[in-house]
């Protein structure tokens, strides 16, 4: 209704206006010149030509359509009416129906009243948009979405932790968590921690960088010391202490949104103080590896969130408007454009957009099912269980090239799989999707899941591609002329030294060339080889080598 409707609405009051002040044959040309100018999609037209005139962007009050018809709708938060846009369409229509009110009691007026009306009609746009600098940057514009993302990956991109977090650091335990959250244009909260022990000394969490902690208090409501050093919330404790109170604020990341009419803030992301020995992300090959941040504790989350909005996520049962669960992997706060079907007993949220071809996902799912079972036989002897709740959720980056980025799992309970916000889907997506499975799921179920991350972010990549192969000549799926994994042995080798490039090799070869028993048993080895952070390529190939393949 506001791209379309108020646009078509004022074009055609002013063709109404004009037919009523001339009858000239030029009035055609007029109008078709007002359509281009005025148009939903006028974009295309005025563009280019403010562009010549040296502006980046055309004056709000004549551009009355959509920012960029190709990508006008995010899938997670549906359409956004900026305040501006709604204020400039009212002006339009205000204006037009004074103007032709005039013209049409125009005989009882002089034709100088009639003149001072008309000037005073005019000046209504000017003063009520053009103070406001025509609201325009109100908008989220593909510029502005990709550009929050590159300021994500540039922040990553140069990022450079210091060995700061002894484990030491780390040797508190959390028993629960009451969570007071808001969240408008920014998210706000105050978080009450209470520790299993009492606590004393330099305790330290994983807390998301663009949340700024304003004050932090202990249970008896003295102040606690605190400092914030990039993803990480370090607190001085100068006194044994049960609990202690948190407040912070500020705008989340753009690839875990938080605004009043979308959030997702998954299991994984630390939008709460967790703790963690690991940052929110990372940069890997140009582009942000979101990292697993989450307590494996059991832990109580008391959550009030303030507003009435439909979680997706089941947060346990609701007390006077608190929600109250124990989670041994965190919690999601997920709402938005989204809504959920039940297809073939499984609960599958997706963005309202996908509603026409949904129902083809019931082949995806199988398959999604299938290699899910092989993973867990090969890696943790069956004991994780397929979720009952799958999740597409619009929450993929601009720039995301990892496969293993796109998909997480929460244990037993929920299945993560992020796709474009603007992508464009029919009814083969599930189809080409399914190409991407087990590269998308062996990550999720392997070193993610264990919060596995070494600082050579290639020996994870190998693992995958490894990994990837075995699940698909267990599936019987033949390997394509050039796959995914080539692709990224290829960068691999790009980026490694002559030395690593053979023992990759060897790796590889030893790997490649073991029968099926023994090519799992290697690969449940390295998988476990990865806790060690500091794993180097040399290490990796004596260890699997020495192993021999031993269970």
């Amino acid at each position: 209704m506001l791209y379309w409707f108020f646009p078509n609405l004022i074009i055609s009051l002013i063709g109404f206006y004009i037919g009523q002040i001339s009858n000239s044959k030029i009035n055609y040309s007029v109008l078709i010149l007002i359509w281009l100018v005025l148009s939903p999609t006028n974009v295309y037209v005025l563009e280019p030509f403010f562009n010549i005139l040296g502006m980046k962007e055309i004056p709000a009050f004549i551009h009355l359509g959509i920012d960029n018809p190709q990508m006008s709708y995010n899938a997670l938060s549906g359409f956004l009416f900026p305040q501006g846009d709604l204020t400039n369409k009212y002006v339009w229509t205000l204006m037009l129906f004074l103007l032709i009110a005039i013209k049409l009691f125009n005989n009882s007026y002089s034709f100088f009243k009639f003149q001072k009306s008309l000037a005073l009609t005019l000046i209504i746009p000017v003063l009520v948009v053009g103070f406001s600098n025509f609201q325009k940057n109100e908008k989220i514009t593909p510029e502005k979405f990709n550009k929050r993302n590159i300021n994500e990956l540039d922040y990553y991109y140069n990022y450079t932790p210091e060995k700061v977090n002894s484990l030491k650091n780390f040797d508190y335990d959390i028993k629960q968590y009451d969570i007071q959250l808001s969240i408008e244009n920014q998210l706000k909260s105050e978080v009450k921690i209470y520790f299993k022990d009492e606590e004393k000394g330099e305790k330290v969490f994983s807390l998301y960088h663009q949340f700024s902690v304003s004050s932090i208090k202990d249970e008896e409501r003295k102040v606690v010391r605190f400092k914030q050093d990039k993803d990480f919330l370090k607190i001085y404790l100068d006194r044994p202490t049960k609990s202690i109170v948190i407040n912070y604020k500020g705008s989340s990341s753009p690839f875990m949104e938080a605004k009043a009419s979308h959030a997702y803030l998954p299991f994984y992301f630390s939008w709460y103080p967790v703790k963690s020995v690991n940052p929110a992300m990372k940069s890997v090959y140009n582009s942000n590896t979101r990292l697993s941040v989450y307590d494996t504790s059991k832990i109580k989350f008391n959550l009030k969130l303030n507003g009435n909005v439909q979680l997706m996520d089941s947060l346990g049962e609701k007390n006077n408007n608190t929600y109250q669960i124990t989670s041994d992997s965190g919690i999601n706060i997920i709402y938005g454009e989204l809504k959920d079907k039940t297809i073939n007993n499984y609960r599958v949220v997706y963005p309202i957009t996908w509603e026409n071809n949904i129902e083809t996902i019931a082949k995806y799912i199988d398959k999604l099912r299938e290699t899910f079972n092989l993973i867990n036989q090969v890696f943790h002897k069956k004991a994780y269980k397929f979720p009952e709740n799958i999740y597409i959720v619009p929450g993929r980056g601009a720039n995301d090239v990892l496969p293993t980025e796109t998909m997480w799992y929460q244990k037993n309970k929920n299945l993560f799989i992020l796709v474009s916000p603007y992508e464009h889907h029919n009814k083969l997506t599930f189809d080409i999707m399914s190409k991407d499975i087990s590269y998308q799921l062996v990550g999720a179920m392997t070193w993610k899941i264990q919060n596995n991350y070494t600082e050579n972010d290639n020996i994870p990549i190998i693992f995958n591609v490894l990994t990837t192969n075995y699940i698909n000549k267990m599936h019987k799926i033949a390997k394509e002329e050039y796959s995914e994994g080539d692709f990224w042995i290829s960068e691999v080798y790009d980026n490694e030294s002559k030395k690593n490039k053979k023992y990759i090799e060897e790796i590889i070869n030893f790997i490649s060339t073991s029968d099926d028993d023994k090519a799992a048993r290697l690969l449940r080895r390295w998988n476990d080889l990865m806790r060690n952070k500091e794993l180097t390529w040399y290490q990796l190939k004596n260890q699997l080598i020495k192993s021999g393949g031993n269970k």
